[in-house]
């Protein structure tokens, strides 16, 4: 499986939530509540930093889905972006709740 079709499900779940951010910028902390790139810690934990916001950063900036493939993840990276994304959907969209088939999609994109 490709790296463009292994990040395909982030990209897509970012899709659903680019209405509500801002711009992203060269700051080191996406604050999943509030939709935006900060440069310091919020008080709460809802909270994506270090490479985390970058990958973020670099999926918020592809116009072409075949640039999916210069963004290399592994699994584990990628699993905690999807969680993440999950959570910032969830606190953004009113009874989001939970997609069902996250586990699977885990175990199919590696």
């Amino acid at each position: 499986m490709s790296n463009a079709e292994r990040n395909i499900l982030a990209t897509y779940m970012l899709e659903l939530f680019q209405f509500i951010l801002n711009e992203p910028k060269a700051t080191p902390v996406f604050d999943l509540q509030e939709g935006m790139f900060i440069k310091e810690q919020p008080l709460h934990p809802n909270l994506i930093e270090g490479p985390l916001a970058k990958t973020t950063s670099d999926f918020l900036k592809i116009q072409d889905p075949a640039e999916l493939e210069k963004i290399v993840l592994n699994r584990h990276l990628r699993q905690e972006l999807l969680a993440a994304y999950q959570l910032f959907l969830s606190l953004h969209i009113p009874d989001f709740g939970e997609i069902k088939s996250l586990p699977i999609l885990h175990e199919v994109l590696g």
